[in-house]
């Protein structure tokens, strides 16, 4: 038998309804020999008999919480089992095609990188593109602030109108919907930073490879497919978990030590993008709509108005 030298992490990101269909995805679809450690924060109760099912089925290990995790609290809780030279972080509503952990190992291989990102697409028929690489931005600012900005490539754009053909390269920018990483980078640069609950994960790995003299390569012969869920597949079941990982306070807490920790100046377009994209996130789950709604206007930012939109349905709720 052949000896597997990856291993592969599964990870609760924002709901539960989706997680047998792409566990189901990743063991059909990987042909190379992989240990494979599913974390299981708090799911519902049907979830979690079916994943202990599948996991004395296949032998994997299953690690289960009675409470909800932050992704980078899951993430760490695999690290002191991984054994295998390269590990693989992949969230629990990603389902990849066949042949994607081949091309992820093949170019850590090739070029010695701390880690690697596939090519991300964010529908079911892997036709648009949700990250393919990417570039931090930095300017120096007063009293020795930080200006950030993340440049992403094609983002939500569908492949057809790529105009340029995709190719294994350098990036500064990797996303935790999948990303492989060597195990020996985590002996050096210590766990993921779980004060990051919500926001800015990504980007705070992004920077702590930079700054170890490591390096991140986009490989898009690798290609996973993030399916963001829809208002009919957002469960009853999932809206805890869901209301939790975006909340304004963990979005709040993620920006301010993420601000406070690359001595960022409040006014990077990071600072300002992360509670965006979490109320829009929310707003896009909730009604299928892309479109941002008008709150902001109401409210002046869009911390405050995700803030103040969790208490009108919480409120909803209790009338309800």
């Amino acid at each position: 038998m052949l000896q597997s030298n990856v291993t592969v992490v599964v990870v609760p990101r924002e709901r539960f309804g989706y997680a047998l269909r792409s566990l189901d995805s990743i063991i059909q679809n990987t042909d190379v020999p992989f240990e494979l450690i599913y974390i299981d924060g708090n799911s519902p109760p049907d979830l979690a008999r079916a994943l202990q099912a599948r996991a004395e089925e296949r032998n994997f290990r299953l690690i289960r919480t009675e409470h909800y995790l932050s992704p980078n609290t899951a993430r760490n809780l695999a690290l002191p089992f991984i054994k295998t030279k390269y590990l693989v972080f992949v969230d629990n509503d990603v389902i990849v095609s066949r042949g994607w952990l081949q091309a992820l190992v093949a170019c850590a291989d090739q070029h010695g990188c701390t880690a690697v990102c596939p090519l991300t697409f964010e529908d079911e028929a892997f036709s648009v593109v949700h990250h393919a690489g990417g570039e931090l931005v930095w300017k120096s600012m007063p009293q020795g602030h930080r200006w950030l900005t993340e440049r992403r490539p094609w983002n939500h754009l569908p492949l057809a109108k790529v105009n340029k053909p995709l190719v294994a390269s350098p990036t500064e920018l990797n996303e935790f919907h999948c990303v492989l990483v060597r195990t020996d980078f985590f002996a050096h640069s210590g766990p993921l930073d779980e004060k990051l609950l919500s926001m800015a994960e990504e980007t705070d790995f992004s920077i702590s490879v930079s700054t170890s003299g490591g390096s991140m390569f986009f490989e898009p012969a690798s290609q996973v497919s993030y399916i963001p869920p829809s208002p009919e597949q957002l469960l009853p079941s999932d809206l805890p978990f869901f209301q939790l990982r975006w909340s304004s306070d963990w979005v709040r807490k993620s920006v301010e030590h993420m601000v406070a920790k690359h001595n960022l100046d409040p006014s990077s377009p990071v600072a300002k993008h992360w509670p965006r994209f979490v109320f829009q996130h929310r707003h896009a789950c909730a009604t299928g709509s892309r479109t941002m709604p008008p709150l902001n206007i109401l409210f002046g930012d869009y911390g405050t108005t995700l803030s103040r939109r969790e208490k009108f349905d919480q409120l909803l709720r209790q009338l309800s």
